[in-house]
């Protein structure tokens, strides 16, 4: 099988774990969202809020596990990607129980000076078992991905997703939010298990090699602070808000950033599946022009694929709004500026997975940190003359823009050692972005008029659309894939 078919396959395989997934997943927000309310549902959220940074607290070492691994596979060294697997499982479990048993030891030194705290202590030691369980499953994750064992890796996903949903209806009704953290935990564990049926040779086993985790700490540290920068990129706008504004305000401001999820969530599973394709190459020795083109080509469709998406969700919120959360309507226009910086977070996540293949991370760090000092300071400033929720998403989308700038520049200086084309790259990369912002855009102006019924606002925004990226398909360079599309539907 050639190398860009297997690349498909591979893609498709995710395609199907990701977006299968993330159907129970936003079923859940949504029952979620009705049953808790604006205010329980904020405080979800945080929850939420706070597990997604225990994604790294492994310190890097599963970062360089993904780098590292498919490049040692793609040299059939088998018997190296077996061992460091091993080193960084243990180094990962030994890591989260530790910091997990330190906050439970400061909890409880510090609780009889705060008997407020008293109710805590039982979300803590949830929260601290669903720790142990995410980074498990993260590194069954990580070692499939290396691994190429996308199929595998996708029923996995929807084992997850469906057995969270099933048991979090049935634990709100009984504990509330105590009984989402509970069986979110069990839904991980559940797969782990899964996991380790399917592929038992697979199973880890715990391994110490202090050479070995040094040098897997030095590749993989700097792509922890590009993680963690980056996830905080992505969710500073909510911290600076819950802070300034509350839980309730999040509440709101979080079921509209939903759409923004399902963005990156396709810009994901392509990037997960073509890391590892550019990781592999590297291995096999392709040379720069070689890789900067298999890169530039397969990336670009995506990112023109990834803008017709964000399109059709942002003409998706209000009426989504209208018959399914009424309540939360107060969030519509935070829901279209997310779905399109969802977007650019999709570009830098297929910028940064090139740059990270020609061991640019202390680069990519440097841009990350400039682009978060870039997202608080626009949102700062754009709060002091108006603090409404949609403020936060602006500044949030002003950030991934300079991001994406910053790592356009500094792919054309690793591959060409100038940045002659910047403009040029820029313009070919962003402008279906561009495109789709502004047709989605009158959408959503058409759908915001008052004389006219909801059922005429909809048909006219979606026929609108339609037309318009009909009309505008050669610009948007998929012509070719339409007419692939009506010869197979008419044969």
């Amino acid at each position: 099988m050639s190398q860009n078919r297997s690349l498909l396959k591979d893609i498709s395989f995710n395609s199907l774990g990701e977006i299968g997934s993330r159907v129970p997943l936003t079923i859940l927000e949504i029952v979620m969202a009705r049953y808790l309310g604006p205010a329980s549902y904020g405080i979800w959220s945080t929850i939420q809020l706070i597990v997604n940074y225990n994604n790294f607290i492994h310190f890097g070492f599963l970062s360089a596990l993904a780098r590292e691994e498919p490049v040692l596979i793609g040299q059939k060294d088998f018997e190296k990607a077996d061992r460091i697997r091993n080193v960084v499982f243990t180094a990962v479990i030994a890591i989260t129980i530790l910091l997990g048993l330190f906050a439970i030891g400061g909890y409880a030194l510090l609780k009889p000076e705060h008997p407020e705290w008293e109710e805590y202590g039982s979300y803590m030691l949830l929260i601290y078992i669903l720790f142990i369980c995410q980074q498990t499953f993260i590194f069954w994750q990580t070692t499939l991905q290396n691994r190429f064992h996308f199929l595998l890796l996708s029923i996995g996903k929807l084992v997850y997703s469906f057995g969270f949903l099933f048991l979090a209806v049935i634990a709100v009704m009984k504990w509330n939010i105590m009984g989402l953290i509970l069986s979110w935990a069990a839904s991980y564990f559940i797969t782990i298990m899964f996991f380790m049926l399917r592929e038992p040779r697979l199973i880890p086993r715990p391994a110490f090699d202090a050479g070995e985790l040094r040098q897997l700490f030095l590749v993989g540290f700097p792509i922890f602070l590009f993680g963690i920068s980056k996830l905080l990129i992505s969710t500073i706008d909510k911290i600076t808000l819950l802070s300034h504004l509350g839980t309730e305000q999040l509440g709101y401001y979080n079921v509209t950033a939903a759409f923004l999820a399902v963005t990156v969530l396709v810009a994901g599973l392509v990037s997960r599946v073509l890391a590892p394709h550019v990781m592999a190459r590297v291995g096999e020795g392709n040379n720069t022009e070689e890789l900067y083109s298999y890169f530039s080509t397969n990336s670009e469709k995506a990112v023109t694929y990834l803008s017709l998406t964000a399109g059709l969700l942002a003409i998706t919120i209000q009426p989504f709004l209208w018959y399914i959360l009424p309540e939360y309507s107060a969030g519509r226009y935070v829901g279209f500026i997310l779905v399109f910086a969802g977007v650019l977070s999709g570009v830098t996540q297929f910028l940064s997975s090139y740059l990270i293949a020609r061991q640019r991370q202390k680069k990519i760090l440097q841009h990350t940190l400039a682009s978060l000092l870039v997202t608080i300071t626009a949102i700062y400033l754009l709060k002091s003359y108006v603090n409404t929720i949609e403020i936060y998403a602006l500044g949030s989308a002003l950030g991934w823009c300079c991001y994406v700038l910053l790592l356009i520049g500094e792919m054309l200086s690793t591959t060409f050692g100038s940045q002659r084309l910047f403009w040029k790259t820029t313009a070919r990369i962003l402008s279906p972005l561009l495109i789709m912002t502004a047709i989605a855009g009158i959408c959503f102006a058409i759908q915001d008029m008052t004389n006219l019924g909801n059922i005429v606002k909809i048909a006219a925004s979606y026929g609108f659309f339609s037309l318009m990226v009909l009309a505008l398909s050669g610009v948007l360079g998929i012509k070719d894939d339409l007419r692939l599309v009506k010869s197979k539907l008419t044969k």
